[in-house]
């Protein structure tokens, strides 16, 4: 029998109580992710990505409610636990040891009054029994492997002192300080300039082989998605409408969304980028039928009622369309 996911998330609803009412921003989400794999989840902004990871850290805000759903971590030496279901103070126990999280800004990840590598050696303080000039050396070691140059000397910068590409591989040296067995980057490259955000990106693959760790991916990008996936989740309106493996996504999208995300990509010999018309809904209501029928070129009347999410390959394939299997992506376009 294979063994089981190192993470899986199981209908997952999160809603975010406001003073006119409810935002439904995460809608029956489910998920897994192997041990030494990559998930990429990608998606319009607001369409619940950065929610769910949060939410597997215990990270969410004080107006977020999970209202259903389970997230099952399997770790070293942890059989299976539903990190929803535990206490705050045991939750914590997970953040940086098991799953760590790279954030988008790392200007804000870091205290603006705390050096460098003081952070990360609090870091490394927090979950292994070690002196402080141990945990020192350990940061040394972290910010050489990350490519730090001249690490001794850096420890005592502080953040500003850094540039946005340093700033971010000192982000990753302190979400590995404790070798966790899953990494959440979310939007990693945002803030980084096309060259650097290239070298940030080879760091995290290298890095994510060389230890074995599953990862999830948070990205709008889809060029990153294929460079660094190796399974791909779209996420629309807080649903998970397509899920497959980077190679059968790219080939052959069976979603509308998903082929107007690979539609909206400039390539070499395009004449003219097809923009996907609309906009989201705005989730002030739970879903009713297929949330991406307002604009979608193939809607007919059973779009009103909500679709599967459809195995369209018996090859781990799945799209949430009444049309799933049939769609022509010339069509579409």
């Amino acid at each position: 029998m294979a063994d089981k996911p190192l993470l899986s998330v199981k209908n997952l609803h999160i809603r975010f109580k406001t003073g006119s009412g409810y935002i439904y921003a995460v809608n029956g989400v489910s998920f897994s992710v192997e041990t030494g794999t990559v998930l990429g989840i990608v998606g319009e902004s607001g369409c619940g990505k950065s929610v769910t990871a949060f939410a597997l850290l215990g990270l969410l805000p004080e107006n977020a409610e999970v209202t259903e759903g389970q997230v099952i971590y399997r770790g070293q030496n942890v059989q299976g636990q539903n990190i929803l279901a535990l206490p705050q103070t045991q939750r914590a126990r997970y953040r940086g040891k098991e799953i760590a999280l790279i954030s988008q800004d790392p200007l804000t990840g870091f205290n603006p009054v705390y050096s460098i590598g003081d952070q990360i050696r609090e870091a490394v303080l927090a979950h292994e029994t070690c002196s402080k000039p141990e945990a020192q050396k350990k940061a040394v070691d972290l910010m050489q492997q990350v490519g730090i140059p001249d690490s001794e000397s850096r420890y005592r910068n502080y953040p500003h002192e850094f540039s946005g590409g340093m700033r971010q591989r000192a982000m990753i040296a302190m979400a590995l300080a404790n070798e966790p067995k899953l990494l959440l980057a979310d939007e990693p490259t945002t803030a980084l300039d096309v060259t650097i955000q290239a070298q940030v990106l080879d760091l995290l693959s290298r890095l994510q082989r060389e230890r074995g760790m599953g990862m999830i991916l948070i990205t709008h990008d889809l060029g990153v998605v294929a460079q660094m996936c190796d399974q791909v989740l779209v996420m629309y309106a807080g649903q998970v409408v397509e899920q497959a493996p980077v190679e059968q996504l790219f080939e052959a999208p069976q979603h509308p969304y998903t082929v107007g995300l690979l539609d909206s990509l400039p390539r070499p010999g395009l004449k003219r980028l097809y923009p996907i018309l609309g906009q989201p809904p705005r989730l002030t209501e739970p879903i009713s039928g297929c949330s991406f029928r307002p604009r979608c070129p193939l809607a007919q009347d059973i779009c009103a009622t909500m679709p599967d999410l459809l195995d369209v390959s018996n090859a781990g394939h799945y799209a949430r369309c009444h049309f799933a299997g049939q769609l022509n992506r010339q069509a579409l376009a």
